[in-house]
């Protein structure tokens, strides 16, 4: 497979919008930064192990080629889904070296960052991926995250979240993110308590509330994975309601 097409094919996989047939499989076998790709591949999708998993196991030379970006882009998330943090971090760094256009790298290393709370780093590497590939739809939702756990400027958080892609993910921040505002608080009382305090009427509602909250979770969880910006957004809401409804109860009396 020439070169451009090869990058082609990265380009594809950086944005998830990839296939991988046959042809490319057979390719494979003899082309070591393809089989690198066909790698990075099936940890993207992983209806591909069952294609790509039989390959990569009868050809090694991608985990010994020291002369491919995308073949250390390969080691580094390799070594960080077996939590080999150490390696995937000087992989992540020798890719980069070879590639300063590499995806992966940066990706890995944002996560690390962010995993160990130094926020910083993890927010200037979304940064340059966004610098790079200013429409990437995962890393402009995962930047927004990130600033907010930084707390970051609330405008610079929504935009990030505007700039991207209509998904379900993109719907619940915009909806939750407004509630870490002391206004959006205020504005959730002004609705939710005087429905809260219809006779008998109001204790249905709470718990329908509730329950939308409670299936909003289970969706989130099965659909896009632990969001800790929706999950956390959704327990805030659920007690500042369960709060307005214990109001509401001492209110009617």
């Amino acid at each position: 497979m020439s070169t451009e097409l090869k990058n082609k094919l990265y380009l594809q996989l950086v944005h998830g919008n990839y296939e991988i047939g046959n042809d490319i499989v057979e390719q494979a076998k003899f082309d070591t930064e393809l089989n690198c790709i066909l790698f990075l591949a099936s940890v993207g999708k992983k209806r591909l192990i069952y294609k790509c998993q039989p390959l990569l196991s009868e050809n090694q030379a991608w985990r010994t080629d020291n002369n491919s970006a995308v073949c250390y882009e390969a080691k580094a998330v390799a070594a960080y889904i077996q939590g080999d943090l150490e390696n995937a971090h000087n992989h992540s760094s020798q890719a980069l070296e070879l590639n300063s256009n590499a995806f992966f790298p940066r990706a890995i290393l944002s996560e690390m960052a962010i995993n160990e709370r130094d926020y910083k780093n993890g927010i200037r590497y979304y940064r340059e991926i966004l610098d790079i590939y200013p429409s990437h739809n995962n890393t402009l939702l995962n930047l927004a995250n990130v600033l907010l756990l930084a707390k970051g400027d609330y405008d610079e958080i929504l935009s990030y979240v505007k700039k991207s892609k209509k998904s379900l993910r993109r719907d619940l921040y915009l909806f939750l993110i407004p509630f870490g505002k002391p206004f959006a608080r205020f504005i959730w009382l002004f609705i939710a308590l005087p429905l809260f305090l219809i006779p008998v009427v109001g204790n249905y509602i709470f718990l329908l509330l509730t329950i939308v909250l409670v299936a909003i979770g289970l969706v989130t969880l099965k659909k896009i994975g632990l969001d800790v910006l929706i999950i956390t957004r959704l327990f805030a809401l659920q007690i500042i309601s369960t709060l307005i409804w214990m109001l509401s109860l001492l209110l009617s009396r």
